[in-house]
């Protein structure tokens, strides 16, 4: 769910995963095999993208 909002979200901002890895000072690929990351990595993912970190938690299923 995590790594869908992700993708989604760097899709609409025109970002790509590494891009976001990077400016979040993550190594490349965490996106792609994250299991269950600390507040803290999504706090700094969120920050790359410049959205909230709720953004990237959220069930979109249950918002449309």
């Amino acid at each position: 769910m995590i790594r869908d909002n992700i993708k989604r979200i760097c899709k609409s901002k025109g970002q790509t995963i590494t891009s976001v890895e990077h400016d979040a000072g993550i190594s490349r690929g965490y996106i792609y095999n994250m299991v269950n990351p600390s507040y803290t990595t999504l706090k700094r993912i969120a920050d790359a993208m410049d959205v909230d970190v709720c953004d990237l938690i959220a069930d979109q299923e249950k918002q449309e």
